[in-house]
């Protein structure tokens, strides 16, 4: 199943997915009563096709999920996988995840189940970090990641900023067009100067001139890269707080001040 998602627009391989799928699935021959992976599959493929919207990860995520409950129960039977998700020794926040990737399958699939209420989970205790914090970090940054991460404070996901293209990207008017994340939802917002002075450079510096060429990297090398020059402050400013600031937390502070 791995050469179905993270496809962008759901491009085929060089071999069908189906084909893939169904090669994958007879290395890996559990069963539960008649039903095995290979059963269900096409259940899987039709939801994978119906939330190509999503972003990769997402896809992904839902994915493997779907096949760890395929390989063990008929996933046409709602009662079959809710009984499977529930007798799970896993914990209720992945329980739910299990759930609410069936819910995407039910509904692609047009079959009758209404999910059960989230499973209550301990909080998660966020800690957002201060601006200041934030700067120190960023300033210990390559140009590169310094307009990165600075676009990062908006809140965009590493996902988002390495979709962004020119066509993303208002200069004159300092707006960002966000391009599709999670849900498949779109918003636009208004850039600061130094921002938009910081884009206008890396724009220049990189030579861009291409309106549909990436101007980032991979969602991965922006997550390294983060960890990279966290280190990096920490060890100059001996700031034992700046490592406990994931590149996520940006997201977090910026949903304080707007």
């Amino acid at each position: 199943m791995q050469g179905l998602v993270g496809l962008g627009r759901f491009e085929l391989p060089s071999r069908a997915p189906e084909a893939q799928s169904l090669d994958q699935a007879s290395r890996q021959p559990q069963t539960c009563g008649l039903h095995t992976l290979k059963d269900n599959l096409p259940l899987i493929i039709k939801t994978l096709t119906r939330i190509q919207h999503f972003s990769k990860a997402n896809q992904k995520a839902i994915n493997s999920r779907l096949e760890r409950i395929a390989r063990e129960v008929n996933l046409e039977n709602p009662s079959e996988v809710e009984k499977f998700i529930y007798d799970l020794d896993i914990s209720n926040n992945y329980k739910n995840k299990l759930f609410l990737a069936y819910q995407s399958l039910r509904e692609a699939n047009n079959i009758s189940y209404k999910k059960p209420k989230n499973l209550l989970v301990k909080p998660y205790v966020i800690h957002v970090p201060t601006e200041q914090r934030i700067n120190t970090i960023i300033a210990c940054c390559r140009w590169v990641y310094s307009t990165i991460f600075n676009i990062s404070k908006y809140g965009l996901r590493p996902h988002e900023i390495s979709k962004l293209t020119l066509r993303n990207i208002d200069l004159e008017k300092g707006k960002l067009t966000v391009p599709t994340s999670k849900l498949g939802l779109q918003r636009t917002i208004q850039l600061k100067r130094q921002t938009i002075e910081l884009l206008k450079e890396y724009i220049n510096r990189k030579r861009i001139t291409s309106i549909d060429q990436k101007l980032f990297g991979s969602a991965r090398k922006i997550k390294e890269s983060w960890r990279k020059y966290r280190k990096r402050a920490y060890a100059k400013f001996k700031g034992s707080q700046l490592l406990k600031i994931r590149l996520y937390d940006l997201r977090h502070w910026f949903a304080t001040i707007t």
